[in-house]
């Protein structure tokens, strides 16, 4: 049975609300070295204070990874419709040191369809787009360029379509000894389908909002092997992101 819009976002915030508490051990610690490779040259060129916008905050992964000290933001709004995301990125933040952030438990649409007259310096949308449909997408990006300052960044991360392109080799050697593979959740529910985004869908949007690609990275999905990885595991992950090309995964620094 196809499921109506109204259906989807409702059974993706049942899903976040079981998986909150555990959803970066499973998800996001096995990533966390090509993580910082991805977002390394990106994160040299954000604002460090000023207003920032976390949309579709998740446990506040960005809030920690581009807001901590020495950033200091006077004002930060992350938004997540999830209670269960919610929670993890309170307690994620207070340990990462940032202060100043408004969480609101809201629907993110229709939050940025009613909110036109607030400006940010710092907008960040990562892991969300890819839960949308095509028209949302496209929306949610035209609305994002709206609440964006004169001189203001964007960073979006999301899955893309590799359009037939086979993952190499050597990283599906590599990720069979994935984290993921030992780290899953106690209890899951039925989620959504969900699919990586179509390129040309993502610069379409992102011309028809007047923004420019400042930056771009992109990688295969490339997982540690041990919860806390020493300096050759590091090393290794490092080797691989770079011989294996573009892939899946991408993020990407926007302006107008």
């Amino acid at each position: 049975m196809r499921l109506s819009p109204e259906q989807r976002r409702e059974m993706d915030r049942h899903y976040h609300d079981v998986i909150g508490g555990e959803y970066d051990k499973v998800i996001l610690d096995p990533r966390r070295t090509a993580s910082d490779l991805l977002f390394a040259r990106i994160a040299k060129r954000l604002p460090k204070s000023g207003r920032m916008l976390d949309i579709g905050c998740g446990t506040g992964q960005a809030l920690c990874r581009f807001a901590s000290p020495p950033a200091r933001f006077e004002h930060i709004v992350a938004l997540d419709h999830s209670s269960g995301m919610l929670e993890s990125a309170r307690r994620n933040v207070a340990r990462a040191g940032v202060t100043d952030v408004r969480f609101e438990q809201v629907d993110v649409l229709q939050w940025l369809s009613e909110t036109r007259d607030q400006r940010f310096d710092l907008i960040t949308a990562i892991g969300f787009l890819h839960h949308l449909d095509d028209d949302q997408v496209r929306s949610v990006i035209g609305s994002m360029a709206q609440s964006l300052s004169q001189d203001g960044r964007i960073v979006i991360a999301d899955p893309v379509d590799p359009e037939g392109q086979a993952e190499p080799v050597a990283v599906q050697r590599w990720n069979q000894r994935s984290l993921t593979l030992k780290n899953t959740y106690s209890e899951e529910p039925e989620e959504p389908d969900e699919r990586p985004l179509p390129r040309a869908l993502m610069h379409e949007s992102f011309a028809a909002a007047g923004l420019r690609i400042l930056e771009h990275a992109s990688s295969w999905e490339i997982f540690n092997h041990s919860e806390k990885p020493g300096l050759l595991e590091r090393l290794r992950i490092r080797y691989l992101y770079h011989q294996a090309g573009p892939g899946i995964v991408n993020a990407w620094l926007l302006g107008r």
